[in-house]
């Protein structure tokens, strides 16, 4: 059996060989071209520790420690403060918003006029401007109403057929009229249209009283003017309270008063 010819040691290539040396390299870091005792620009972390060391020093760690956690909740309620603050009437406008905004920052509410059958008149949703409510106010006032202001917004349902819905808008209302004493709460909402302004009212009284009219839409055909539907309808509540007032004190003439005489009566016997 022949031998192969070739040898089995590798050959030795004739290329030269060439070694790079790093320091002839011209693409060198921006850290490698800085001269060793350059200045180095101090970042925002180090000029934060620095004026924490210095207040841990005039204050104490607890102390240095207590401000920082301090300093960073301002910072938290700047931020999101700055970031909803183009927002804010949208926000407002909430209803749960807008009525936490009342019950912490608004005015008292108001006390019924004794004597006098008083009505409240509740701040309306969509009427930024309160015209609607000053409108209402200042047509009572000249027909020699008992009409208040009750600061307040009761917000009509989205969906009037929905059932919940409105008793919920209804309880809310009467619990108005049991802590002022008054007998009449009209509160509804603007609507925007085409024509002109559209407002829904709404009127609650106290419980066991029934209303021939609880709500009704009204066409203002762009001007302020109270319309006269508006009107019949407002002078039948009156006329419905009035009518409720007028039975209960004849039942308390009729039945509480006689029973105090025969009571006495028969305790002197």
């Amino acid at each position: 059996m022949k031998r192969s010819s070739r040898s089995s040691v590798p050959r030795q290539s004739n290329r030269p060989h060439y070694r790079i040396d790093e320091s002839d390299s011209p693409c060198k870091s921006p850290q490698e071209e800085q001269p060793k005792d350059a200045p180095v620009a101090p970042t925002l972390s180090d000029a934060g520790n620095a004026v924490y060391a210095r207040l841990a020093k005039l204050l104490g760690a607890r102390g240095a420690k207590r401000l920082k956690v301090a300093w960073l909740t301002t910072l938290v309620i700047a931020l999101t403060v700055g970031s909803v603050w183009p927002y804010r009437d949208a926000i407002s406008d909430v209803p749960v918003v807008a009525d936490t905004i009342e019950n912490v920052v608004g005015s008292p509410l108001p006390t019924a006029l004794p004597g006098e059958i008083t009505i409240l008149v509740a701040e309306f949703d969509g009427d930024k401007d309160h015209a609607t409510e000053q409108l209402l106010l200042t047509w009572m006032g000249e027909r020699r109403l008992a009409a208040l202001a009750l600061g307040r917004h009761i917000h009509v349902p989205t969906s009037l057929t929905s059932l919940q819905s409105r008793q919920d808008a209804e309880k809310v209302a009467q619990q108005y009229l049991a802590k002022t004493g008054a007998q009449l709460l009209v509160w509804g909402k603007v609507h925007r249209a085409e024509s002109g302004p559209v407002l829904e009212i709404h009127y609650t009284v106290p419980p066991n009283t029934t209303l021939f009219v609880t709500w009704r839409l009204y066409c203002t055909n762009g001007q302020q003017v109270v319309s006269v539907v508006f009107a019949e309808d407002l002078v039948s509540a009156i006329r419905t309270e009035l009518k409720v007032e007028e039975d209960a004190r004849r039942a308390y003439a009729q039945t509480v008063l006689p029973q105090i005489v025969n009571d006495t009566s028969t305790s002197e016997r």
